[in-house]
């Protein structure tokens, strides 16, 4: 499967969870946990706002330049005093016919794949829809699948500061129980 394959599959189980992938960093953590979850190295990173894959972003860039998706910018109150200017937020949508000629034109494996990363999405996007929230349990699942072994609150808190997250330990228990439906949920484990 590629990665444009593997977001193509993302944005349709967002759109059968009747959900608006809204924004940058909800699009690379749902992702993020279907990648995780069928295996694939789609070439994750630490970033800023927990794992990030470059792959992920050019993948959706080139789907919106071939007219398979859309991307369109919101204007957004960044929520922070100080800050005179508003941000923006990019929300990505499939575009149909398109997308569904595109499919038609794959052999049945890679169509099959892309109905395996939809569910996956769907199932993410039923537990949580929040960008953060999603950052918080990715940044989390990270560091367990780096370090291989369960970490305590603490832990947490002083592996995420190494990577430049700076999670609270209230933070911590939030991504926690996200991550724990995750999962459950998903099947996940450290490979």
């Amino acid at each position: 499967m590629t990665t444009k394959q593997l977001v193509v599959g993302v944005l349709l189980g967002a759109e059968r969870a009747g959900k608006l992938m809204s924004g940058r960093t909800l699009l690379q953590k749902v992702t993020y946990f279907v990648s995780r979850a069928m295996k694939m190295d789609a070439g994750y990173r630490a970033h800023l706002y927990g794992p990030y894959s470059p792959s992920v972003r050019a993948a959706a860039g080139s789907l919106v330049q071939w007219g398979l998706i859309s991307e369109s910018e919101t204007t957004v109150d960044l929520g922070f005093a100080g800050h005179d200017s508003p941000g923006v937020r990019y929300d990505y949508r499939v575009l149909r016919p398109a997308i569904e000629r595109a499919l038609e034109r794959l052999e049945e494996k890679p169509r099959k794949d892309i109905e395996r990363a939809a569910s996956i999405a769907e199932t993410v996007l039923e537990i949580s829809d929040n960008a953060f929230d999603l950052s918080l349990a990715a940044k989390l699942y990270y560091l367990w699948a780096q370090e291989g072994k369960a970490l305590t609150l603490a832990e947490y808190v002083q592996k995420a500061g190494d990577k430049g997250w700076l999670l609270e330990p209230k933070q911590v228990r939030q991504g926690a129980k996200i991550l724990g439906q995750l999962m459950k949920r998903l099947k996940l484990d450290r490979s």
